[in-house]
């Protein structure tokens, strides 16, 4: 049910059934009315006097592995993946170990999303490295505020490429807020 205007009330009136069901609803549409369950989330508006309950989720996937991949593909372990229900934004986090075998080439770590919306993996929205010497590896994490989705059911997926050569992700792990 949907917030409604309450009734003007006048002394000495006896509210009717209707008018009692208008100010039920309207509780029913409060912040402490959606948090109905005892696991942790938070509240954001839907729209002009409505509110629902998030949470965020995590997804993790902690072996290295590789890929030689120009383009955004999934590693043999695919993901990390989350499916969250959102509004028309969400924050999302990518975090991973990350190397390349190749001295000044790049490593991406980035994400799709598909379900009610349809986004392809890209360097926007990417963690990436240069790498300064054979070997070496950083933990690396990015933050962006995904707008523009359609409200619903949306999976985010962690995506992988490199410029050249091999690049390695290890401890990969995607934080999903949705608003």
């Amino acid at each position: 049910m949907a917030w409604a205007t309450p009734p003007t009330f006048t002394a000495n009136n006896v509210l009717t059934a209707a008018q009692q069901n208008i100010l039920s609803g309207d509780l029913n549409e409060t912040a402490p009315a959606k948090a109905d369950v005892a696991t942790s989330g938070f509240i954001v508006t839907s729209g002009v006097n409505q509110v629902v309950r998030r949470s965020v989720f995590r997804g993790i996937v902690a072996t290295n592995q590789t890929t030689t991949s120009t383009t955004y593909t999934d590693l043999a372990t695919q993901g990390p993946d989350v499916t969250v229900t959102t509004g028309t934004q969400a924050i999302v986090t990518v975090t991973s170990i990350i190397k390349n075998d190749t001295v000044g080439q790049n490593s991406y770590a980035s994400y799709n999303v598909s379900g009610a919306t349809t986004i392809a993996a890209d360097d926007p929205r990417a963690v990436f490295i240069t790498a300064s010497s054979t070997g070496g590896a950083i933990r690396a994490s990015t933050m962006y505020l995904e707008t523009g989705l359609t409200a619903g059911s949306n999976t985010f997926r962690m995506k992988y490429r490199v410029t050249a050569n091999t690049g390695t992700f290890g401890e990969r792990m995607i934080v999903v807020i949705g608003m």
